[in-house]
């Protein structure tokens, strides 16, 4: 029941008082919907995450200040200080994190040597410089790691380049690289990255990257990217680093000088920089991180305005570009289900590529051609193709730039659709366009820009019969009709501008509730309109006669709930409408039976605002929990014509779970439009959701013995090594 207070509870506000709906900023060029964020709160040691990591048995490690996180998508283990091991992590700041062919983990720290870690023992190992030793880290203070094919860990310092043995526990030590003597630190290497032809790309104090082979030793090539030709002033002009794509890509990433691609294969060079014309170019030439997706495309941290993400779609050319705080320590990864997971300073955020088919559209207080309202309910493509969207005003669409542009209908100087609720926007056979509103109804020319409002007017009977109008038709006799709530609903005469109102009376022939919504013509001519808590109403236009279908209870060929809404017909004549509280109806008027399909077929809530079809003969169900996609059956009230509900919500790219009344719309080019309570309004084509085929593994990742976790490092541990990578368990 309270799904239907909340709904009630909705539209009494906005009767009463009008809708304030808060503004949410968003760069509508970025093609994927709002990050997914995790924090300390979700478990996470410390929200200062420094590096990623993708094991080969599927888990995912967070390197942070605080501790070495596993994470198994649900839930955290941490690996952090332990007084008694003089090895275990201490706190501090972290770089990098690599696993190498053995299994092992491998980290730096800023300035207490680097780290490997067993993941069966649960033990870290501390290499540190020992100046009494050759053969040990040439420095404390690291920068970063990476790790080669052949098992060796190749280490950044202050102290130049060293390459530890894990065999021999040994460190080679590689100085006097690119033998360019141009300042006292040339040694310092401050960044380290190892491509997929196992070369490093390092940048050194000494301006520039080295590219070096680590099977010689030896430097294949010195680049210049994003470098000062004078080394005093290269801090100022200095390449962030160098981050290996796919193909020979190596993307470098420099402070002031742009993005450079460099091809190890074709030798090629593309330098991408900010064209303050081109809002598709790089918002910022400070680069700071690079990632190269499967799929070619990148994704990219800028200096821009304190923060960008952007994203590089190879294919177009295109940078779209999101504000992104906290990038200076970023790091980023694509796990095995294509999912993007970005690192920073102030916790873990993941995208999901699959999610760019789901777009969304905010209010945004700042940008005059953004959606009027975040709270979306009609929507309208008028006949000349352009797109309606009703809100707390009416905007057009430009569905090709992205941008809203409000329609202004002034009264005495005054839009009075302005703080106008629209429920539902139609498009008569004469071009004209009606708009349903909170305050009336009203008739809009396109062509002429002429307008008329029609109001309620308590002292003359054949005015509109409420003052909130909720839905207009025209039938297919050319005969108008309008819902409303409060008023019954009229028939309605646009030359005469007069109304006949339908309203509850103590004879026969009488509506059930004034209070009424959605209204269809079916392919027999009979009108069925939606009622609040009065069932379905059926009338005949041509003798206005009335049959109302109520809910009851022991009847399940009877409609599931009396709270009916949006309407759709089937070829096969049978009528589809919504409930809230009896999930979406069937009803095939000839038989005039009913048949409910609910939470307990597949459909996400019972809780069902708007029903519309796409082009392959699904329906697509807007709830208070998600969408709901079904293909319907041939014949709905054949228990054994199967059928299944694909459901969508956050977790599938929606904005929100909860649909805005009045349904949906689908355009000439087969995309789908929704609108939400809160979130804008939302389109897709149904033809480019694809579900993610991707099986994870499957671990136990705890075992319990009166209900307290056993450890492999446990006093008398039944455990032989971490449960995870047990295969069977001997109990006594």
């Amino acid at each position: 029941m309270r799904s239907h207070t909340t709904y009630s509870f909705f539209f009494a506000v906005c009767l009463c008082t009008g809708l304030t709906v808060d503004s949410i900023a968003q760069d509508t060029s970025f093609p994927f919907p709002s990050f997914e964020k995790i924090t300390t709160e979700q478990g996470l040691s410390s929200n200062n995450v420094s590096a990623i990591l993708l094991d080969k048995k599927g888990f995912l490690w967070f390197l942070t200040g605080k501790g070495l996180n596993r994470y198994d998508g649900y839930s955290f283990k941490i690996y952090d200080y332990d007084p008694t091991d003089i090895n275990s992590l201490t706190a501090g700041y972290f770089y990098s994190l690599e696993q190498d062919k053995n299994g092992l983990l491998w980290m730096n720290s800023e300035s207490q040597g680097i780290y490997s870690f067993n993941p069966v023992t649960g033990k870290f190992v501390n290499y540190r410089h020992d100046p009494q030793t050759i053969n040990s880290l040439a420095d404390d203070l690291t920068t970063g790691l990476v790790t080669d094919k052949a098992g060796n860990i190749w280490i950044a310092t202050f102290s130049g380049l060293d390459k530890l043995d894990p065999e021999t526990k040994t460190f080679t030590h590689f100085k006097n690289i690119n033998h360019v003597e141009t300042n006292q630190g040339k040694n310092y290497v401050t960044a380290i990255s190892i491509d997929e032809d196992d070369n490093l790309w390092m940048v050194t104090a000494t301006p520039g990257i080295d590219y070096f082979n680590t099977k010689t030793g030896k430097l294949i090539e010195h680049f210049n990217f994003g470098s000062s030709s004078t080394p005093a002033d290269d801090w100022q002009n200095h390449p962030y680093g160098a981050n290996p794509g796919k193909n020979g890509n190596v993307w470098i990433g420099s402070k002031t000088n742009g993005l450079y691609c460099y091809n190890t294969r074709t030798k090629s060079i593309r330098h991408f920089i900010h064209e303050i014309n081109n809002p598709w170019s790089i918002s910022n030439n400070g680069v700071y991180k690079v990632f190269e997706d499967h799929l070619g495309n990148c994704w990219l941290a800028t200096d821009a305005n304190n923060g960008t993400i952007e994203y590089y779609d190879h294919a177009t050319g295109k940078f779209s570009h999101r504000p992104f705080d906290g990038i200076q320590h970023l790091d980023i990864l694509e796990d095995k289900s294509d999912k993007i997971w970005i690192a920073t300073g102030n916790g873990l955020y993941s995208s999901n590529p699959l999610h760019k088919k789901i777009e969304s559209f905010r209010h945004d207080a700042a940008d005059a051609n953004s959606i009027s309202s975040n709270t979306v309910s009609g929507i309208l493509g008028e006949h000349s193709g352009k797109l309606l969207i009703g809100s707390v005003g009416v905007d057009y669409f430009d569905a090709e730039l992205k941008k809203f542009s409000k329609i202004k209908l002034l009264e005495n100087g005054k839009n009075i659709l302005e703080n106008n609720i629209v429920w539902n926007i139609h498009q008569d056979s004469k071009n004209i366009i009606w708009f349903a509103t909170i305050m009336g109804l009203i008739s809009y020319d396109p062509i002429t820009k002429k307008h008329h409002w029609y109001k309620h007017d308590e002292n003359d009977s054949t005015s509109l019969s409420a003052i909130s109008c909720t839905d207009f038709i025209e039938d297919s006799k050319g005969r108008y009709w309008v819902t409303t709530w409060g008023g019954g609903f009229d028939s309605f005469d646009p030359k005469s501008g007069k109304f006949r109102s339908f309203k509850v009376h103590e004879g026969n022939n009488s509506i059930s509730v004034n209070s009424v919504s959605d209204i269809i013509e079916d392919s027999r001519g009979m009108l069925y309109i939606g009622s609040w808590q009065g069932g379905l109403i059926r009338f005949n236009p041509d003798n206005e006669t009335i049959k109302i279908y109520r809910h009851r209870a022991n009847d399940p060929t009877s409609l599931s709930n009396d709270i009916v809404q949006n309407f759709l017909q089937s070829k096969n004549g049978i009528i589809w409408f919504c409930t809230l509280g009896g999930g979406v109806n069937a009803f095939d008027p000839i038989k005039e039976k009913f048949r409910a399909f609910t939470i307990k077929d597949g459909l996400c809530s019972n809780d069902v605002a708007g029903i519309t079809a796409d082009d392959n003969g699904n329906y697509w169900l807007g709830t208070q929990k998600g969408l709901s996609c079904f293909t319907p059956p041939k014949n709905p009230f054949d228990p054994k014509d199967s059928f299944h509900f694909r459901n969508y919500d956050k977790g599938d790219g929606l904005p929100d779970n909860k649909m805005g009344m009045f349904g949906g719309y689908k355009d000439a080019d087969g995309k789908m439009y929704f609108g939400s309570e809160s979130a804008g309004l939302i389109c897709f084509n149904p033809s480019e959701l694809k579900d993610n085929t991707y099986v994870p593994p499957v671990y136990i990742t705890d075992f319990r013995v009166f209900y307290k976790s056993v450890t492999v490092n446990d006093a008398d541990s039944i455990l032989k090594s971490p449960i995870e990578l047990t295969k069977e368990i001997t109990l006594s």
